[in-house]
């Protein structure tokens, strides 16, 4: 299910969220254990590829994990020499300990790197960004209604830097 959810009230999502929000609800994994895997290539020195696993149960879970990777980027000066590779982990892990009782866990980690041509001199820019966001929610449900507690945190860092090479100097201390 997708909710889309505009003005004030996109606000309980927290802060960063008062542009509004999309929020994507997904169905329990379900049926036996099932690993899938998928791969593409196309132009641009674009690849990309999908693993995961799932199952269903009283203990139910949900990995999977990505890589997309592309090299050439048209809205640059050289469009051959740009970089855009991003790669995530994803997972939920849901417990219907009683029919009353419930708790899930979510986690997802992102790390992207990007490169492009600044200059005809060769200077190239780099962005390298980190993102680590997870909750764990349990649910207590009665007969007329239900009690919910949920522990968020995230970690999002960006960073650019450049550099006269294919990769940031490593003694290069540019803030995040």
């Amino acid at each position: 299910r997708i909710e889309v959810v505009k003005g004030p009230l996109s606000a309980l999502y927290g802060s960063d969220a008062l542009g509004g929000v999309v929020n994507v609800l997904t169905q329990d994994p379900t049926g036996p254990f099932t690993l899938h895997a998928s791969g593409r290539a196309g132009d641009g020195g674009r690849r990309e590829l999908d693993l995961g696993a799932s199952a269903g149960g009283t203990l139910s879970y949900r990995f999977t994990g990505g890589l997309r990777e592309q090299r050439a980027v048209a809205s640059t000066t050289r469009p051959d020499a740009a970089l855009d590779l991003v790669w995530d982990i994803r997972s939920t892990v849901r417990w219907a300990a009683t029919p009353t009782f419930r708790v899930r866990t979510d986690l997802s980690l992102l790390r992207e790197r990007q490169r492009w041509q600044l200059s005809a001199d060769g200077f190239n820019g780099f962005n390298d960004n980190h993102g680590l966001s997870g909750w764990v929610e349990a649910v207590w449900a009665q007969t007329h209604g239900a009690a919910r507690a949920r522990l968020y945190a995230e970690d999002y860092t960006h960073r650019f830097r450049q550099a006269k090479a294919a990769a940031p100097l490593a003694s290069d201390t540019a803030p995040e």
